[in-house]
């Protein structure tokens, strides 16, 4: 029996992937497995492109090898989003997958506040510290975000509980005059073990407006683990009406070398030595 993670072991042929994808019947015929092959390796060679060395996975002439780094890979930003995106396609399995139920959703946020503080270098970055054990009292996240914008709170009642603002990360602009109206981003985090795609519309601005006055609209963003396709990426960010940060855009703002921070990078190996444990196996 061999890890369907095989990367994690080492290295993976392209002939014992097409013998996976045509034994598993995802493709019945070889030929139509190779030109599924043809298409990853040339989306492979992108995330080369754009991610640098802050992509693990290396294209060898017959093989995908995972980069042995400095870092170790359990600790690898990449490698941990990767991870949470397999539940989704392994839906059966997945029900006994997290080991530690809610963890993987704060660590996600923690990636993704890590990520926003590199793209919106200058700004503001504020996670509001969801997790296990970590719920806001009803009405706080209303105070957090007014006296963040440097506005007005309205009516604290508007959402039922704090998590019912949908806010996972604000980031914003300060002016020096402490006026307000400053430009600002609400970011709500997915990890796709449920319809992640739902999240795009969240938070709901009608609703913040109603509960803090704001000057001008904040931008809405959703951040996912997944690395999605064009046509997706342009649909979700129509219906958000904002920017989509799946797994390649966030992973992008760790291209320049620089890792999670130590705290963090230790808390993502404790998470992701037992779930990569216990992904499905194949002969």
């Amino acid at each position: 029996m061999r890890p369907l993670w095989t990367l994690v072991e080492g290295a993976v042929s392209y002939p014992e992937i097409v013998d996976f994808l045509t034994e598993t019947h995802v493709y019945e015929e070889e030929g139509l497995a190779w030109d599924f092959l043809g298409i990853a390796q040339s989306e492979l060679r992108r995330r080369t492109r754009i991610l640098g060395a802050a992509y693990p996975f290396e294209q060898a002439p017959d093989n995908l090898q995972l980069l042995r780094r400095d870092r170790q890979s359990s600790r690898d930003p990449y490698v941990f989003c990767l991870l949470l995106s397999l539940p989704a396609h392994f839906r059966r399995w997945a029900t006994t997958w997290v080991p530690a139920q809610g963890a993987h959703r704060s660590l996600f946020e923690q990636v993704a506040q890590q990520a926003c503080q590199r793209i919106f270098a200058g700004w503001t970055v504020q996670s509001f510290g969801w997790g296990p054990g970590a719920a806001m009292p009803k009405g706080q996240i209303v105070h957090e975000v007014a006296a963040a914008l440097h506005s007005t709170v309205l009516n604290t009642d508007v959402f039922a509980t704090a998590n019912d603002g949908g806010v996972d990360i604000l980031c914003h602009k300060l002016f020096l005059d402490a006026w307000g109206g400053y430009p600002a981003i609400m970011v709500q985090c997915a990890t796709g073990l449920s319809d992640y795609s739902r999240k795009a519309v969240e938070p709901n601005l009608d609703m913040w407006r109603r509960a803090v006055d704001l000057y001008n609209s904040p931008k809405r963003s959703l951040a996912v683990p997944f690395s999605l396709d064009q046509r997706e990426i342009s649909e979700l960010t129509t219906a958000a009406n904002g920017t989509i940060l799946d797994r390649i855009r966030l992973i992008e703002a760790f291209a320049a070398g620089e890792g999670l921070p130590a705290g963090l990078a230790q808390q993502i190996e404790a998470w992701a030595a037992p779930a990569a444990a216990q992904l499905p196996l194949y002969e």
